[in-house]
């Protein structure tokens, strides 16, 4: 029996040519307005990631700072300064030994804040330090509130500095 020969017989010329076809103008631009609206729908859900990311990076750096800063007026047995850098805990902290007066640590600086998207509210005065004595407590109790707006529901942490030189931290969301 005899088989039909198929009315489309593929030649090397043809084959190459739908191969070389590509995008047309029209598949080009709807393409385009796909990204476009994905991009547009993911864009406030990035950036408020990028904020909440700075408000914990924020917690984590003051965090280990007053760490550090408690550590440090142990081993040496000396107190140990925490400023804020300008009279602002926005600008950013530096960390001196008290006894000889020598810089520990800094952290930001006046012309690039640490907390340019948010702020650092303290329950210290304006240019007070917190002090650590030699064995770690702290002669300043107090707190700072870290709160930066933008972000996912209005987070915002406290840290807390009791007198024992301990450091609690509540992270409060307002969802």
């Amino acid at each position: 029996m005899l088989q039909p020969k198929s009315k489309t017989a593929f030649t090397a010329s043809s084959v190459k040519s739908r191969l070389n076809r590509g995008f047309t103008l029209i598949e080009l631009m709807i393409v385009i307005a796909i990204v476009g609206i994905i991009f547009a729908m993911t864009f406030p859900a990035v950036s408020r990631m990028i904020v909440n990311h700075h408000a914990d990076s924020l917690v984590s750096e003051l965090e280990l700072d007053i760490q550090f800063a408690r550590n440090l007026a142990i081993t040496n047995t000396n107190p140990i300064f925490v400023l804020p850098l300008g009279g602002d805990w926005n600008n950013g902290w530096l960390i001196r030994d008290n006894f000889t007066n020598a810089l520990q640590r800094q952290r930001g600086s006046i012309d690039r804040p640490i907390a340019e998207w948010g702020g650092i509210v303290s329950s210290y005065t304006t240019g007070a330090p917190l002090i650590f004595n030699a064995l770690g407590r702290s002669d300043t109790p107090g707190q700072f509130v870290i709160n930066v707006p933008g972000s996912a529901c209005n987070r915002q942490a406290r840290i807390q500095i009791q007198s024992l030189g301990q450091i609690v931290i509540r992270r409060v969301s307002n969802c």
